[in-house]
């Protein structure tokens, strides 16, 4: 049986289709090795993505109303924006079917609806067991709002259920805060601030609706309108606390890509910002972020210093390092300053952390305790995954980081050989994250391409190389459906959401639905299909352990 580890030669590959510096690729039948290799591990990440779907579906789902509950309360903070989004994605990623019609997905949106209605329109939570409605959080409805129904818009796009929720639902929010003399007589904290500032500004984006932007400058101007250390004393880098900064370095993009009136004040006092956290909030060797810091004044009595856990965690660790597992996200917005300006003022900052998680991969077992990011869990491992593969995309000279996100796959027991009903997963709060590397990781291996509906056993891997995209397809069993590529995804009239941020599902090979391809199919002869029909999904069946190989590129 051939081995499962992808070989030194397909990981320069990756980085080579990435436009890295690695060395020009080899051709011929190396290429195919190293799609072939790819092959098993997408089919690896699917059977277990396959298992948590239906575990959860099977196990967390009402019949009745459809909603999920790991307890007995569909909540929006949780149920919704972190496991049910996940669901559908990973649906959306390996049986679409249950995202159309009367899939059991859809119904879950469909049913939320009808059974969460309130007069405001923001939702309530639902109690499973007295079947009655509950209180409204609009905190939590903006964590369903960024972490569920952007993240999933975000892949499948506008003209469905999701997005129409979506809207819906930032209009009640923000027409709330009118009705109560302001959004922030309902928005508390720079967790909810900064949620709903990503959220204006990417539905901005999205709907072509400037006003969009101009109430995501009503939260903004508190901080960037005038000294932003003044504003912001301490600042915590962790998930449910950092999301702020992130949130204004989007706001920075989109002022920039419009030229709108605020943008050089912006400029000035986010730079301010960013810089003191640069100053204050990083471990000098690592360049990783420490937990907390103060803006002003002297630093955390224990920064930089390792804290005992209670218990040991799920793979081992004994201590959580002062690094937070989702290191990434600040550095987003040092992405997004750049971005805007056209500068490198920031990628120093940015590589600097990336290269030293790389280049110590080896020395994890030495380091996880004391200077790595948090890995207790597999949710921590799902966060610094996603940290690392948005910013390489961005980033993309940066050696090794092919292995180390495959490395990271494994190490966070993503694909572990589980006797769970739920594959890798245990039924609990991480399942979403896990399914979503998942999916994020497939999408690595086959550069973008879907083969759905997914059955276990079925691989797609890809390697791109000067503009052609060589595919294996093979599968242990007998299987027919469909190849869809990747068509761009976050292409608007208003603006394109191009820059790192927190949730994204990066895009690889991008066929584009104008264009024509010429395609050839194992020994056949090269035909010409359009982009739109291979968005759409080109039919093909395959033998019980057949490989069938695809080779695609651009019609000149």
């Amino acid at each position: 049986m051939k081995s499962r580890t992808l070989t030194r030669t397909g990981f320069l590959l990756l980085a080579t289709a990435l436009g890295g510096s690695a060395p020009a690729a080899p051709s011929g039948e190396s290429v195919w090795q190293t799609a072939q290799e790819r092959c098993e591990t997408y089919a690896d990440c699917g059977n277990s993505a396959f298992r948590l779907l239906h575990g959860w579906i099977e196990r967390k789902q009402d019949p009745q109303t459809h909603l999920f509950s790991r307890g007995s309360v569909w909540n929006y903070q949780n149920e919704a924006a972190d496991h049910y989004s996940s669901l559908v994605l990973i649906a959306h990623y390996l049986e679409p079917v249950l995202n159309e019609g009367d899939g059991k997905l859809r119904a879950t949106l469909l049913d939320s609806i009808r059974l969460c209605a309130t007069k405001s329109g923001i939702p309530c939570t639902y109690d499973l067991r007295t079947m009655t409605p509950g209180k409204v959080d609009v905190g939590a409805v903006c964590e369903w709002l960024r972490d569920g129904l952007l993240r999933i818009t975000e892949v499948i796009g506008t003209d469905n259920d999701w997005f129409r929720e979506f809207v819906r639902l930032t209009d009640a929010v923000l027409a709330e805060g009118r009705r109560r003399g302001g959004i922030h007589t309902i928005v508390h904290g720079t967790e909810d601030e900064g949620n709903l500032i990503q959220i204006l500004v990417r539905l901005s984006a999205m709907s072509g609706r400037t006003e969009y932007l101009d109430d995501a400058e009503v939260l903004a101007d508190c901080y960037l309108l005038d000294d932003p250390l003044k504003k912001i004393k301490k600042f915590n880098f962790v998930d449910h606390g950092c999301e702020l900064v992130p949130g204004l370095s989007e706001l920075f993009v989109m002022e920039s890509k419009l030229k709108r009136p605020k943008v050089n004040t912006y400029r000035k006092n986010l730079q301010r910002l960013l810089d003191r956290l640069l100053e204050v909030g990083r471990h000098p060797k690592s360049g990783l972020w420490y937990t907390h810091a103060n803006l002003e004044g002297p630093q955390p009595k224990n920064q930089g210093k390792p804290q005992k856990l209670k218990r040991p965690g799920r793979f081992g660790a004994k201590f959580s390092p002062d690094v937070p597992h989702c290191w990434g996200y600040v550095l987003f917005a040092l992405e997004n300053f750049d971005r805007a300006t056209g500068g490198n003022r920031y990628r120093e900052a940015v590589e600097k952390p990336m290269r030293y998680l790389t280049e110590n991969r080896s020395r994890f077992d030495e380091l996880r305790n004391v200077e790595w990011p948090w890995n207790f869990a597999p949710g921590c491992f799902g966060d610094t995954y996603e940290s690392m593969i948005i910013l390489w995309k961005r980033y993309p000279d940066v050696p090794d980081v092919a292995p180390w996100l495959d490395w990271t796959t494994k190490v966070g027991g993503f694909r572990r050989k589980a006797s769970s009903h739920f594959g890798p997963g245990v039924g609990g709060h991480t399942d979403g994250c896990i399914g979503r590397n998942l999916c994020a990781h497939m999408m690595l291996q086959s550069q973008g391409v879907r083969a759905v509906p997914y059955q276990e056993g079925l691989g797609c891997g890809a390697v791109r190389t000067d503009g052609v995209l060589r595919l294996v397809v093979q599968s242990k069993d007998a299987w027919s459906g469909r190849l869809c590529f990747d068509g761009p995804r976050n292409e608007y009239p208003l603006a394109t959401i191009d820059w790192a941020r927190i949730n994204e599902i990066p895009q690889w090979y991008v066929v584009r639905k104008e264009k024509e391809y010429q395609l050839t199919l194992d020994d056949e002869p090269p035909t010409v299909v359009s982009g739109a029909d291979l968005i759409d999904g080109r039919k093909i069946s395959i033998k019980p352990g057949q490989s069938r190989k695809i080779l695609l590129q651009e019609k000149q």
